[in-house]
């Protein structure tokens, strides 16, 4: 059974909606609050293939048209929000995907033009975009990526064996990551990040060398670790199984810091020991992807499929929104055409489940509790809260108080999804959502 590392869970999320109304309210607060760190993440989610790995929903264009009205329903629906975005200067812009490289020149000009023509960014903001390997090997391309402003490119390395390659779906290789690497450079792009995900089927003993060696050649700025999780690839898209090895992430990835530690790569305080950056530089991470669980205030999606954490305080009441857009390319482009936010689902945070919703999250991304960032995003202190609202915690001895922080026995960011889901479901869960959650496995 697949569990969601956030709170609440993802079957209990996907039934809630969220009108129209709401988002437009979110977003002119915040898009009037200078005092905002806020991101955006804008979705492109076409590609070529759909790889072993992945989870996510993908578009294969059948023509460049497809893309080009991609585009178009993207601008149209910017407008459709009806709000001055350029009221405030933004501190990041992430354009995932899917394949945002897959785009051709033509279209990453408009695709920027358009970015640009709806917000403005900070002269420290990060611009960052990903891709494959295969579709960041035109000079040209990767020119016009630094002309618009990109300050941090993520190559989908994954691996730097080709048999592992092949048999997860890539279309790269070996080979590519390296020329890729070196066209990236040319072209002075600022930061570098590989994405590797060690576990993959086909993996020998030989496999972290291979990477080891890659990593001290090419010395990219850093290098994002995560461990193949079978069970969310697979079953999500009824796929036949395939023994990965079942290798364990945290000793391999223990191994491998130790030796990346002797070239300087290291974790940066802050963010989670898997993103593993070149002198500890902060600015070669990516700060928008778990920017809502620090120090970003919001992250607001566009684009089919896209996400948005949308964040206010009014009279020093903290107001949360998340949503995500429809993630069918076309089911998103008839809602835009017919001048309706393609909202798919989403949900309102406040009181008690707005606690749970940010506590949750603090854990499943830091393994801890922050209490400076928690006391500012939520207005209370976070030993105090524990006390009383989850005094369980307390009366078992599993609060870890440090000066800084709080620790949860049993929590840690090794931990498999499910065992963490497990304890949040004894400790923290609501009782409308556990019960919700018993409903939910006895149908099954």
């Amino acid at each position: 059974m697949m569990w969601w590392r956030e709170y609440p869970p993802f079957m209990f999320f996907r039934q809630n909606r969220v009108g129209e109304r709401t988002i437009r309210r979110y977003l002119k607060e915040i898009f009037c609050d200078k005092n905002q760190k806020t991101g955006i993440y804008v979705h492109i989610p076409f590609c070529s293939s759909r790889c072993l790995f992945c989870k996510y929903y993908l578009k294969t264009p059948e023509s460049k048209e497809k893309i080009d009205c991609y585009l178009t329903d993207l601008e149209k629906e910017l407008k459709i929000y009806g709000v001055n975005f350029k009221n405030i200067e933004l501190s990041s812009l992430y354009i995932g995907g899917g394949t945002p490289t897959i785009l051709s020149i033509n279209q990453l000009e408009r695709l920027f033009q358009i970015i640009r023509r709806f917000f403005k960014f900070k002269e420290t903001a990060q611009i960052l975009i990903e891709g494959t390997p295969e579709t960041m090997m035109d000079y040209e391309k990767l020119c016009l990526l630094k002309k618009s402003g990109v300050t941090r490119l993520t190559i989908g390395a994954q691996s730097f064996d080709d048999k592992v390659l092949r048999m997860s779906g890539r279309r790269h290789s070996a080979k590519d990551i390296y020329y890729a690497t070196k066209k990236a450079r040319k072209a002075g792009i600022k930061y570098i990040n590989f994405d590797i995900i060690l576990g993959l089927p086909g993996e020998d003993s030989y496999a972290d060398k291979k990477l080891i060696k890659a990593i001290r050649e090419l010395k990219p700025d850093c290098v994002s670790i995560s461990p193949f999780n079978l069970g969310e690839g697979m079953i999500f898209f009824g796929r036949k199984e395939i023994n990965s090895g079942k290798i364990e992430f945290a000793k391999r990835f223990n191994a491998l810091l130790k030796i990346l530690k002797k070239k300087d790569y290291r974790s940066v305080a802050g963010h989670p020991r898997s993103y593993l950056s070149l002198g500890g530089k902060k600015e070669a991470l990516n700060l928008n992807s778990v920017g809502r669980w620090s120090e970003f205030d919001t992250v607001f999606g566009a684009g089919c499929g896209a996400a948005s954490f949308l964040y206010f305080k009014k009279n020093n009441r903290p107001y949360l929104l998340e949503y995500v857009l429809n993630s069918d390319v076309e089911s998103y482009s008839r809602l835009i055409k017919k001048g309706k936010t393609p909202v798919d689902y989403g949900l309102e945070f406040s009181g008690d489940e707005l606690i749970r919703r940010y506590l949750i999250g603090q854990l499943a991304y830091w393994g801890e509790i922050r209490k400076n960032q928690f006391i500012r995003k939520i207005g209370q202190n976070p030993s105090e809260m524990i006390k009383h609202k989850f005094s369980r915690l307390k009366q078992e001895g599993l609060v870890i108080e440090k000066e800084e922080t709080i620790g949860i026995k049993g929590i840690k960011l090794s931990m498999r999804r499910e065992d963490f889901s497990l304890f949040c479901l004894k400790y923290l869960y609501s009782p409308k959502v556990v019960d919700f959650c018993g409903k939910y496995v006895s149908r099954r």
